[in-house]
């Protein structure tokens, strides 16, 4: 499951197989680009759309705790 953190998408579930992605190509309103980052918890990886105009570490935080839970 590949979940947009930050931007006009945070929140939504995004299945698409590129590295990055603008949102205008789901909803040509919405202006945030995207970037898929994997996050590796044990012996499960996670992949997450993290907005560019988020800052890394928050949106790692936002992460870190959707990944603890779900898991």
């Amino acid at each position: 499951m590949k979940i947009c953190i930050g931007g006009d998408l945070n929140g939504q579930v995004v299945e698409k197989d590129v590295y990055s992605f603008k949102a205008a190509e789901i909803d040509p309103e919405k202006k945030s680009e995207y970037f898929i980052q994997s996050y590796i918890l044990g012996d499960k990886r996670f992949r997450f759309w993290i907005c560019f105009d988020i800052d890394f570490h928050e949106a790692s935080q936002i992460v870190s705790k959707i990944i603890r839970t779900k898991h």
